[in-house]
């Protein structure tokens, strides 16, 4: 006999729940929260979270989790931005090599989960780790450590 799961004991729906109302108060409590500009301002600064995500959001659908994307996204971007401003690549064949290093480091994941059966925590760390690595050598600054600071 199994036991029927209430909706309040999920943490999914207890998540949403809570998003909902804080939108709810803050549409309630502040005009600055409810005009158009306000919304186009948060759309704004938070569009690549946004698509960030998005793209995390079927590792963890299926159980696993990518720890490489940020990362990744910011060594995509300086290797293009490096391709921009030292070989005179074009902006437009800049964002298919960002899209392509993406893909490429997406493959490489999921070769490392599904197909070596590597755990994704791991799989991914090291993506990350490497990901990391190439975006401080192409900007040439070393990461900062704790004797740094």
């Amino acid at each position: 006999m199994t036991k029927k799961k209430s909706l309040l004991n999920d943490q999914r729906f207890i998540a949403a729940l809570v998003a909902i109302v804080l939108v709810v108060i803050y549409l309630i409590f502040s005009k600055e929260f409810r005009k158009y500009t306000s919304f186009l301002s948060m759309l704004d600064f938070s569009y690549y979270d946004i698509l960030m995500a998005y793209g995390v959001t079927f590792p963890l659908i299926t159980g696993g989790v990518d720890l490489s994307i940020g990362t990744g996204m910011v060594c995509y971007a300086l290797v293009a931005g490096q391709m921009v401003r030292n070989n005179g690549l074009p902006v437009g064949a800049a964002i298919v090599l960002c899209l392509v290093l993406g893909l490429a480091i997406g493959i490489l994941n999921g070769v490392l989960i599904g197909v070596m059966g590597l755990a994704p925590f791991i799989a991914t760390l090291s993506t990350c780790m490497i990901t990391r690595g190439i975006g401080s050598m192409c900007s040439a600054t070393p990461w900062p450590t704790t004797s740094q600071a």
